[in-house]
């Protein structure tokens, strides 16, 4: 689903009031963010390496490969979804092509009922917020966890794609993966006037319907 764009009697693009949410991805200080822009079902996320990016741009960067200095064009990319019906295109602009391609998974299957929750009595002050631990118990296999929820931003409605329902606002949480334990944490919350068409793809980006057809037309232009 993509939002039309409306303007105003002047002609003037309208706004969207949105919510604007930066998660820290992992606890070093060199990690990238996630900025995540919400409305409704809708959610463009960027990758950035900044806090206050709010809008991916092309970058010069110098990479360090062994005693190597080599310069390197990063260029924007991200995601818009579409929670409601599960349909997420991703979109670049490359050195010569601006491409978006479509992928569909099934919408989000409330899983709450599988977790018991509760609070435990531990207060933790994370990027400015207040927060509450929680200790998190699925029912099924019985594995406990726990994160970090913060009351004060309850006025907020990004939690729409968490498994744990509509609870309170999660600042910290983490994501197991083997061995290794990844570490989400918010540190900016904001509600702030996007742009009407924020979760629109732009018209001059070449659309691809699947993942099959995008390769597909990647392996034909190289050859060209």
């Amino acid at each position: 689903m993509l939002i039309p764009l409306s303007f105003d009697a002047l002609g003037q693009e309208k706004k969207l009031h949105a919510e604007a949410v930066v998660l820290k991805l992992g606890t070093d200080s060199m990690n990238l963010y996630l900025y995540l822009v919400n409305y409704g079902n809708m959610q463009k996320g960027i990758i950035t390496n900044s806090v206050n990016q709010t809008e991916s741009v092309y970058q010069d960067e110098t990479h360090k490969i062994g005693k190597t200095k080599v310069g390197l064009t990063s260029y924007p990319s991200w995601n818009i979804i579409d929670y409601k019906t599960g349909e997420n295109w991703a979109c670049t602009i490359g050195e010569n092509h601006k491409t978006a391609v479509r992928t569909c998974y099934p919408p989000p299957i409330d899983s709450s009922s599988y977790y018991s929750l509760s609070y435990a009595d531990k207060f933790k002050k994370i990027a400015g917020f207040n927060c509450q631990k929680m200790i998190i118990v699925n029912k099924v296999t019985k594995v406990e966890d726990s994160m970090y929820v913060c009351k004060d931003l309850n006025n907020f409605d990004y939690r729409f794609g968490n498994k744990f329902g509509k609870i309170d606002f999660i600042v910290r949480s983490y994501t197991h993966v083997g061995k290794t334990t990844l570490v989400y944490t918010v540190v900016k919350a904001d509600k702030i006037d996007v742009p009407s068409d924020t979760f629109v793809i732009p018209r001059d980006f070449i659309r691809f319907q699947s993942t099959e057809e995008y390769v597909k037309w990647t392996k034909k232009i190289q050859k060209n």
